[in-house]
């Protein structure tokens, strides 16, 4: 797999969300997935939480911080979601290899449906880019077939 998964520093006129996705790509396949069953979690109930904001939240939740959501419980939610969702990205199969981050998210931002809100596409999209780390890791949390 093309080395598209590392985080690189920001694009000058870059878009904000090309640039939030940049950062989340930098995390480790467990707070990917922490993420998105945060960022599900906080969508099911009507948020529409800031990637960023997700990734801070993930970050107090690795640490045990009191009040935090349980890891497990998003871990899990997180893979259901990933295994749900990533039948969103079928276009995306036949697509060249794209060599570089922003390119690879500018071609694939649109896929995931968009009445999600963007902190879930925001880790969506991440989660495709970085599927070689995340499917095997979602297989072990979901019961579902990926």
């Amino acid at each position: 797999m093309p080395d598209v998964a590392r985080m690189s520093l920001p694009g000058e006129d870059a878009a904000p969300d090309e640039e939030a996705g940049v950062v989340v790509l930098g995390l480790d396949a467990e707070a990917l997935l922490l993420g998105l069953g945060l960022a599900a979690l906080r969508g099911d109930e009507g948020g529409d939480d800031d990637p960023a904001l997700v990734a801070t939240t993930v970050d107090l939740v690795r640490h045990g911080v009191p009040d935090a959501p349980g890891r497990d419980e998003l871990l899990a939610r997180g893979a259901a979601c990933w295994s749900a969702r990533r039948p969103d990205f079928a276009p995306a199969t036949t697509a060249p290899a794209v060599g570089s981050v922003r390119a690879a998210w500018a071609a694939l931002r649109d896929l995931p449906d968009a009445t999600a809100p963007p902190a879930v596409r925001t880790y969506l999209v991440a989660c495709w880019i970085r599927r070689a780390d995340i499917d095997p890791l979602a297989a072990r949390l979901d019961t579902r077939t990926i």
